[in-house]
């Protein structure tokens, strides 16, 4: 599989953003914030939904201080974390929805604009 420079910037972004979440693992505010009924959503766009489909990041590991790419996710989504992807992404990028992990919604622009106009706060990477 060949990776663009994009792609492995987008990879690195979404490896950071995971670690973010997952990192404060054992923290009291994390399992705090989980029994209150807070989550966390991870949108899938531009060349990231190449990160949407099903092992994309099995074989990522940037080395130290993180963790490979598939436990950060796996931990996210054990969590109740959400990765959504962005349908119109997809289309632009050749991406089909058959295509993409059946964990992952596959939302449109219209659903992008409610989630972050109605979140509390938002962390957007390009």
């Amino acid at each position: 599989m060949c990776v663009t420079l994009n792609q492995v910037q987008s990879i690195r972004r979404i490896i950071w953003l995971l670690k973010q979440i997952t990192s404060v693992r054992y923290s009291t505010t994390q399992n705090q914030a989980l029994e209150q009924g807070h989550f966390a959503s991870v949108i899938l766009m531009v060349d990231a939904v190449h990160l949407g489909v099903p092992n994309a990041l099995d074989n990522v590991n940037i080395g130290t201080p993180f963790r490979p790419a598939k436990e950060l996710l796996e931990d996210f989504v054990e969590k109740g974390g959400n990765v959504l992807v962005c349908g119109a992404c997809m289309k632009h990028n050749g991406v089909a929805e058959s295509d993409i992990d059946k964990r992952f919604p596959v939302i449109s622009g219209d659903d992008v604009v409610k989630l972050l106009m109605g979140s509390k706060g938002s962390l957007q990477l390009n």
